[in-house]
Order: structure tokens, then C-alpha cells, then sequence
């Protein structure tokens, strides 16, 4: 699941190094590049200023996006790229070779924020927000074997989701899953794993 949830905004510019840009949201989006690159510092750095700016002008749904980016940034370790192994411009994978980052994993971090994301997400009513943040913190869970957390987080998930539906039936989630898959096929497949374990 290391690379379920990122954005595939990859560019060979943004390896090297990212254009200035004073939007938050374009900064949520360079984290996501950091994380994808295995480039743990830098991803905090560009969390940290979005949630700044976000916080300066009350934007609710700016922040329930950077809170989801420092969920995801406590969530797994990193393979940081040494001058040995350097980062692929092309592959989104971790080099071959490199010093395993792990000082950011942070379960109960990545869960607060998850919690924040909600929160944020509720405020301005976004359906789609409210399944996208519930399914991730699902695998947290799952990654915790923390069963009925899970359960419970993929009802909810499923709940919004429906209800994003009933809103805009051509609305889908902008969660980035593995061969295309939908937000609400993914949590069936999430729950079959939860109930067989």
C-alpha cells in the first residue's frame, strides 16, 4: 500500500528541484512529489508552509488537504536516495539503495491528523473528502490490526461515499488507487481483507 495514495504529478523539473509557488495548494501537491521521491524533509517543509497559509486565511478544505498530506507523511518510512543510488526521475519507486528513513512514522501523529482532516472536511461538507479521509485512516488500521477500527472507519467511508453519489452521481473519489479502481470497489476489497483476517 506504500504507494497507493500518491498523486502521480511526476516531472523531471520536480525532481531536481520544485518552481517557487506561494499557493497552498500547489505546496500539498509538491509534499505528495517529496513523499513519492522519498524525500521526507522537503515534504514536511512544503506541509508545514500550506498549513500556515491555509490556517492565515481560514481556508477549512485547504487544511482538511495538508492535515490528509501529514497523515500520510507519518505513515510509512522512507528509502532517502544517497549520492550512490540517487532518485529516478522517472521511476516513483525507492532507490535500489539508500538510508532507511523511519524518524517520521508516527501512528498515532498520523491518526491525529487524519482526525483533523475530518474534521475540516465536515465543516464544509465535502462528501467526497469525508470517504476519501475515513478510507485512508481504514489502512492505518489496517496496518495497526486494529480490526474494528477498520470496520468501522470503511462504514463510514462507504456512508459519504453514497451520499457524494446522491449528491453528483458522476462524482468520483480523487483518491489515486492502483488499476483504476473506485473508492467504493476498493472498500469492498479493504473489507473482504478485514473479515478474513
Amino acid at each position: 500500500l506504500f504507494l497507493l495514495f500518491f498523486p502521480f504529478l511526476f516531472s523531471s523539473c520536480l525532481a531536481m528541484g520544485v518552481p517557487y509557488t506561494s499557493d497552498p495548494n500547489t505546496l500539498v501537491d509538491y509534499s505528495y512529489e517529496m513523499m513519492n521521491q522519498h524525500r521526507p524533509q522537503r515534504a514536511k517543509e512544503f506541509i508545514e508552509r500550506a498549513l500556515a497559509k491555509f490556517e492565515k486565511t481560514g481556508d477549512k478544505k485547504g487544511l482538511a488537504e495538508a492535515y490528509m498530506a501529514y497523515g500520510l507523511y507519518h505513515k510509512y518510512g522512507f528509502v532517502v536516495p544517497t549520492a550512490e543510488s540517487p532518485a529516478s526521475l522517472l521511476e516513483p519507486a525507492p532507490p535500489a539503495h539508500g538510508r532507511l528513513y523511519t524518524e517520521n512514522i508516527d501512528y498515532d501523529k498520523s491518526e491525529e491528523y487524519y482526525r483533523k482532516a475530518i474534521e475540516n472536511f465536515q465543516d464544509v461538507n465535502s462528501y467526497e473528502g469525508l470517504s476519501r479521509a475515513y478510507a485512508v485512516l481504514a489502512t492505518l488500521y489496517q496496518m495497526e490490526n486494529k480490526k474494528e477500527l477498520m470496520l468501522a472507519s470503511i462504514d463510514r467511508s462507504e456512508k459519504y461515499y453514497r451520499q457524494m453519489k446522491e449528491q453528483d452521481p458522476k462524482a468520483e473519489s480523487s483518491l489515486v488507487l492502483e488499476k483504476n479502481q473506485t473508492l467504493s470497489h476498493f472498500l469492498k476489497e479493504l473489507r473482504k481483507e478485514a473479515i478474513e483476517v
